[in-house]
């Protein structure tokens, strides 16, 4: 597993994109829509977390006023 934080500065866009294996995040600070294919969009604040099957599809984008910080681990 590997473990980091992720910041993300308001307005910025993240690409589709996967990852091999179970990704899962917590919100720190901040909003963040994620976009995972085959799921409802969800806006997520501080408190909340999502979890990202593997080898799938997923975007998102920061928004509100302050820039998206979370605590984020990837099964490799």
């Amino acid at each position: 597993m590997i473990m980091a934080q992720v910041d993300i500065d308001t307005g910025a866009k993240l690409p589709s994109h996967t990852h091999p294996g179970v990704e899962m995040g917590y919100v720190l600070s901040g909003m963040l829509t994620l976009s995972v294919k085959g799921q409802a969009d969800r806006t997520l604040g501080p408190g909340e977390s999502y979890l990202v099957p593997a080898n799938t599809p997923h975007s998102a984008v920061s928004g509100g006023p302050n820039p998206f910080k979370g605590a984020v681990s990837y099964i490799v």
